[in-house]
């Protein structure tokens, strides 16, 4: 019975610790870039003005052993600034959204330089938008986007491809581009599609 109970004992710290020795974690920064004419476009022409702004996030990743391929989970948070005139008016535009994502990578080649391909589906929430607008001897008026911008919540998802190299024995450099299509599997009647495109720096642990 003894051996028994250590044995289980023994197994189960084998286990554990090949669990954690295929756990990863980290973070990073990256550069997140609007893709969609309605969001790019200058105020005064229609559009938000909004086209690159910097994201800053997290990530969690669980390698499935003897198989090339991780389970991952991440999430990074941005905001969108913009500023334009709309005749005399000047127009000040910021929103700022959070992305949580789950998904999978396959590695291809093992060795310190390993190059991946990634899929994620996508939970974006939008906050409320702020748009502040003022004109000489008017005074500034504040007020909320139009609806369709308030606080939102959207499903999608992100394909992409990066690398990471090995620098140390528990620390990797990841560079990791992704297409990302926040409101593709929710998107509301007569909704602009919502579509960036992210370049990722994590240090993963």
């Amino acid at each position: 019975m003894k051996k028994i109970v250590a044995l289980l004992f023994i197994t189960s710290i084998l286990l554990t610790s090949n669990v954690f020795a295929q756990l990863s974690y980290g973070g990073g920064i990256g550069a997140t870039f609007a893709l969609n004419d309605n969001f790019t476009k200058p105020i005064g022409d229609g559009g938000l003005g909004v086209g690159t702004t910097f994201h800053y996030g997290v990530k969690l990743r669980y390698g499935i052993p003897l198989t090339p391929v991780s389970i991952t989970a991440s999430g990074y948070w941005a905001k969108f600034k913009s500023d334009g005139q709309i005749g005399n008016f000047d127009v000040h535009f910021e929103q700022s959204f959070i992305v949580f994502s789950g998904g999978a990578e396959v590695t291809f080649l093992p060795g310190p330089i390993k190059p991946f391909i990634a899929a994620d589906f996508l939970y974006t929430r939008w906050d409320d938008a702020d748009l502040e607008i003022s004109a000489g001897g008017i005074g500034d008026l504040d007020d909320d986007f139009d609806d369709s911008f308030d606080d939102v919540s959207r499903t999608g998802l992100a394909i992409g491809a990066g690398a990471k190299l090995t620098v140390l024995p528990l620390i990797d450099l990841e560079l990791v581009a992704k297409y990302n299509m926040h409101n593709l599997f929710s998107k509301e009647e007569g909704e602009d599609d919502f579509n960036t495109y992210t370049i990722t720096f994590n240090v993963m642990f």
